[in-house]
């Protein structure tokens, strides 16, 4: 068998590591273990004097009459029988494996519905999952090695799924461990082994996952030893199961070596680059590069800790940077994140790059930190390792006023320069950097030389004179002063012929020579000559790259351009935009985007009308996997699936489909802030609410806006982000002429963020005035502005007002049934308990308080509701300081640590406000440097005891 035999996005599944085995009974069979109507056939003549018509149920297995799983449910009364000899036949001792050996060098993921104990025994895999691990399916998105065990393990045989009842139970009623299997299905190439396909179950949940996807997901193979064909599986036939062994070792052929995979993480440009579901934090592909000498002895000496490449777009300081890392050897470790000139983006960046220098900390340990307390880890865990981290486009993280790096950029920024460390870091922005020390140097860049543009030109690999080129070269360098980006794109003619290239600059010259800081002269002098050069497909390519809200892969666009290019055509138009250097390629992948000024080119010549089409086929692409994902819906899925979401909503934004996209974030604003993702979130929201046109008759059209509107403003003010909080409030406020239902809803988000920033008088006043003209006009209290009231009064630290606060809380349920600590469910109102036990704590009773807020905290802990960590937070808090009056200050600490990381990603805001209250000690020290999910045990282990929770 050669290579040829095997699919090309199969060897890419295996060098790329996204390959799943699926192992079938058929693998357990070859190993010499008997197959499911063996066992059960096995079954019956062992045990015929405790089992009725055995013999008759024998006849009928062989006869074919009765399956296996038919004969089982005849004999669910004897359970106890059937449980044991499962355990004794696949218990027994088999001899090594080589091919689960062989299959475990291949890939550290593998799924099964078989019971026994082969795979791990075999492999160095120690991580089993079984259906019933609801905790461990919930890490599988961050784990990169496990054996899940569909059906269940022998070691747990009452567990296992052996009867029908078992059956419609997983699949019919769907459980976590068929909805991850979906999710495994829809991300990663899935490679069948020793499978038939004969489990009807299996079969239709591969069936409903693939039409679902409808051949936008990953591509599955199946193993085979005849031609058979199988609906959305591509079938290896390899003639006889003999030859497994050695298919197998052909497919080893495409693993890199682990020598090999060292040294390329430390010797070559391709493994230097963190691998993600979004390909843009990696590092450009550079071509031909010439000149920056001074700029390269600058970046390669070890004298500046920080550096910051500034200057217009297009003069080549991402790829300066990219070019500087494939020279470099000196460092263990190299990271590249791209913030795409947008905020509300670093969290999730720090996050990957603290992963990225400790890969033992799982994403969900940094859910919950500030900006300010993950640069805190991330330099804690570089320690000094010799690292060059480059961030990419931090222009919406650069203040305007005093050109200088703000929010968690700018913290990482001063950091980078006041600690100790052997590491480098990189920033790139347009604006020049005003700010000075020993340990900073800033590169402001302007266009090539004249000998550069020669040198450049003259590199390309055209069949034009040496002597010509030098004039052409010339000629290109007067236009366009050096620009980096425009003397490319000019070259890339140059492969056409001397004639296209003349043209070419000829169409140039014709315009106005480009200015040096002006990069709007683009669409005039360059691009528009290209694109009048470029076939329909080409364009059609183009125009959906400039719509991308994130670098996609190649395989990508082909499946979001399937409906309009087939392969042949899709192939032809990435091969003339990338000799037209019109495609950014991402280093060592198959990732591609646009330029930033080359996509504001495209963009900016079509109205949105024109726009439609492109962004329709992405969005319709990310529609097969937010089907998958909207079924279970909650704050457990990851940052990656949530992203879905949000991309759909910015694409739809960028379409004026104002609706869609409300739509879209409407759908996940309770579980993705309750996952406390709020900054992805807000990133979108404030695009939303700033594109659209405010206009009471336009905004009346959409279903929902006003619900998000309200909502996204309410987590602006948690957040901190009062500037566009204040921004949105006012445009609102706007459109509202009349003390109706608007002017309602406005007092309701005023009275919000008067109260959150502990301004009570204020928020009383709006309240009672909202109040009094709902009572006049006989109107239910929509938006709960009684509830906002009570907050107020209970915290303004009036005795009067308190009470009346604990009142409205309690409603009417009674006191006793309130402190009863009897049938306590997590179905509880955690939010009331833990207010009122706040007005009682207020009010001195602080054993009615102790109850009340350890209620509130247990029936908090699994909510669902977008308000679960700041409430969570809340909860701790009290708990703490009431602990701490109580003079259990050791507990205290835990809850406030707790409290801290329940408030950091859902409101900075509460937990920078209240962290300044604690004097840290040698035990708060100690506590604080505990992993979270210490902590986070620590505090449920104590309230289930408080509360005499079993």
């Amino acid at each position: 068998m050669n290579n040829l035999n095997i699919p090309k996005t199969l060897q890419d599944a295996i060098e790329n590591e996204r390959l799943v085995l699926f192992i079938g009974a058929g693998l357990s069979i070859g190993s010499g273990l008997p197959s499911w109507g063996k066992i059960v056939e096995e079954i019956l003549g062992e045990n015929e004097q405790y089992i009725d018509n055995s013999h008759a149920y024998i006849t009928a297995l062989n006869a074919k009459i009765m399956s296996p799983l038919e004969v089982l449910d005849k004999l669910s009364e004897h359970k106890k029988i059937i449980y044991k000899s499962f355990e004794k036949i696949l218990n027994r001792p088999t001899s090594s494996s080589e091919i689960h050996a062989s299959l475990g060098r291949l890939t550290k993921r593998f799924v099964t519905t078989n019971f026994d104990t082969l795979i791990e025994s075999n492999t160095d895999l120690t991580n089993v999952i079984t259906h019933e691990s609801n905790y461990n399916l919930s890490k599988i998105d961050d784990d990169d090695e496990y054996v899940v065990k569909i059906h269940g393990d022998i070691s747990r045989v009452d567990k296992c799924i052996i009867f029908s009842e078992q059956y419609d139970s997983l699949y019919q009623h769907e459980q976590l461990a068929t909805f991850q299997l979906k999710k495994l299905l829809s991300k990663y190439n899935f490679l069948f082994v020793g499978f038939s396909f004969n489990d009807p179950y299996v079969k239709e949940l591969f069936d409903y996952v693939s039409s679902m996807l409808e051949g936008y997901g990953p591509k599955h193979y199946f193993v085979s030893d005849n031609d058979v064909n199988i609906e959305h599986l591509e079938s290896i036939n390899i003639n006889d199961y003999a030859k497994l062994n050695s298919f197998v070792d052909n497919l080893l052929s495409f693993k890199p070596s682990a020598e090999s995979v060292i040294a390329a993480d430390s010797e070559t440009p391709k493994d230097k680059f963190i691998k993600d579901i979004d390909g843009s934090d990696r590092a450009p592909t550079v071509k031909g590069w010439v000149g920056r000498g001074k700029e390269l002895s600058i970046l390669h000496s070890d004298t500046f800790k920080v550096i910051f490449i500034t200057g217009i777009g297009g003069e080549g300081k991402s790829a300066l940077a990219s070019h500087y890392i494939a020279e470099e050897e000196q460092y263990s470790l190299t990271d590249w994140r791209d913030f795409k000139e947008e905020d509300h983006k670093f969290q999730h960046k720090i996050a990957s790059m603290i992963q990225r220098v400790d890969p033992t900390i799982n994403a969900k340990e940094l859910m919950g930190l500030s900006d300010e307390e993950l640069v805190d880890l991330f330099f804690l865990k570089l320690g000094q390792k010799k690292a060059l981290f480059v961030l990419d486009n931090v222009d919406s993280y650069i203040d305007l006023e005093n050109f200088e790096p703000v929010n968690g950029v700018g913290y990482l920024f001063y950091k980078a320069i006041e600690l100790d460390h052997n590491s480098k870091f990189m920033f790139t922005c347009r604006p020049f950097i005003r700010f000075a020390s020993v340990e900073f140097y800033q590169l402001s860049l302007s266009g090539l030389t004249e000998k550069n543009t020669i040198d450049f030109f003259l590199n390309s690999a055209t069949n034009i004179s040496k002597d010509k080129l030098e004039i052409y070269a010339k000629r290109a360098f007067e236009l366009t002063n050096g620009h980096a980006l425009w003397l490319s794109l000019i070259i890339a003619q140059s492969h056409r012929g001397e004639k296209s290239l003349i043209a070419f600059l000829d169409k140039i010259e014709s315009g106005i020579s480009i200015d040096e800081n002006d990069s709007t002269i683009l669409s005039k002098n360059v691009l528009s000559n290209i694109w009048t050069s470029l076939h329909e497909r080409d364009r059609l390519l183009l125009r959906t790259l400039a719509e991308s809200v994130v670098a996609e892969s190649t395989e990508d666009y082909a499946e979001i351009l399937r409906s309009e290019l087939n392969y042949n055509q899709y192939q032809k138009a990435l091969k003339a935009l990338r000799n037209f250097n019109l495609v950014v390629e991402k280093r060592g992948s198959n990732y591609i985007e646009l330029h930033p000024l080359v996509k504001e080119f495209i963009r900016k010549n079509y109205q949105t009308s024109e726009r439609n089409k492109y962004i329709s086929l992405i969005a319709t692409y990310y529609d097969k996997f937010i089907y998958v994902l909207r079924e279970k819906l909650s704050y457990k899925l990851s940052f990656d699936e949530f992203v879905n979401f949000t991309n759909k909503a910015e694409l739809s934004i960028n379409a004026g489909d104002y609706q869609n996209a409300i739509n879209s974030l409407w759908e996940v604003h309770d579980s993705m802030v309750a996952a406390g993702y709020n900054e992805e979130f807000l990133r979108v929201g404030k695009l939303l609410l700033s594109s659209i046109t405010w206009s009471k008759k336009r905004i009346d059209q959409f279903e929902n806006f006003y619900l998000l509107m309200a909502y996204i403003i309410r987590c602006l003010v948690e957040y901190g982000d009062d500037e566009y909080a204040l921004k949105f409030i006012e445009k609102y406020e706007s459109l509202i002429n009349n003390k109706e239902e608007a002017y309602i809803r406005l007092c309701d988000i005023k009275s919000y963020r008067y109260w959150f920033k502990c301004e009570y008088p204020r928020a009383i006043n709006v309240c009672e005035e909202a109040i009094y003209l709902l009572e006049k006009g006989n109107q239910e209290d929509k938006f709960s502005i009684a509830h906002t009231l009570a907050l107020a009064q209970r915290d303004s630290g009036e005795s009067e007002e308190i009470h009346k606060a604990l009142e409205y809380f309690r409603g009417t349920t009674s006191l006793e049934e309130l402190l009863s600590t009897e049938k306590i469910t997590r179905s509880g109102n955690g939010p009331m308990l833990g207010n009122i036990g706040k007005c009682m704590y207020l009010m001195g009773d602080l054993e009615k308080a102790l109850i009340c807020y350890t209620k509130s905290y247990y029936c908090l802990f699994e909510s669902d509701s977008h308000n679960r960590l700041i409430n969570l937070g809340y909860a701790s808090f009290w708990l703490a300081e009431l602990l701490l009056e109580l003079g259990k200050n050791e507990v205290a600490y835990y809850f406030y640590r707790f409290a801290f990381e329940s408030w950091s990603n859902s409101s900075p805001v509460l937990s920078n406000r209240h962290r300044s209250k604690i004097e840290p000690n040698s035990t708060y020290r100690s506590i604080y440097s505990q992993e979270l999910w210490r902590v986070e045990k620590y505090c449920n282990d104590w309230v289930k005891k408080t509360l005499d929770i079993k």
